[in-house]
């Protein structure tokens, strides 16, 4: 009886881990040609050669990082948008083709943050989100 309660608890905490990684990664649907990606805790990045559809991703970021969110976006054609979601509020940024700012956060709390990526018909692109200072990222 004491090992059945053992392996239900490591089958539990297993299933813990598996759902807060699962959190962590990116969902894409639509065309793509040469993507490439990179997912850290603190960065999120896409290239390729052509992107046509949508690329999600959900994060949990502090207030420090709200603050220091900055988005860096080239691409030779097509538009590119990033829509962020936390609960009613939903606001989305038009990201030209060359465009690096800091995006102004003050409408969201610490907490879960949804970022959704909106290709269309996009070319040449190469797409940095990041949300904490530039000397922690190096």
């Amino acid at each position: 009886m004491k090992k059945r309660f053992v392996a239900l608890g490591m089958l539990l905490v297993f299933a813990v881990a598996l759902a807060s990684c699962v959190g962590m990664g990116m969902s894409f649907s639509g065309s793509s040609s040469g993507m490439k990606k990179n997912l850290k805790a603190y960065v999120w990045e896409i290239s390729a050669t052509s992107l046509n559809g949508t690329a999600t991703r959900t994060v949990n970021l502090n207030a420090e990082e709200l603050a220091n969110f900055l988005v860096n976006n080239t691409n030779s054609e097509g538009k590119v948008s990033l829509t962020i979601i936390q609960g009613d509020v939903d606001r989305t940024v038009g990201l030209s083709e060359e465009f690096d700012e800091k995006i102004d956060m003050s409408d969201f709390e610490p907490g879960r943050v949804k970022l959704r990526l909106k290709f269309e018909n996009a070319k040449d692109v190469d797409i940095s989100i990041t949300w904490l200072k530039p000397e922690k990222t190096q």
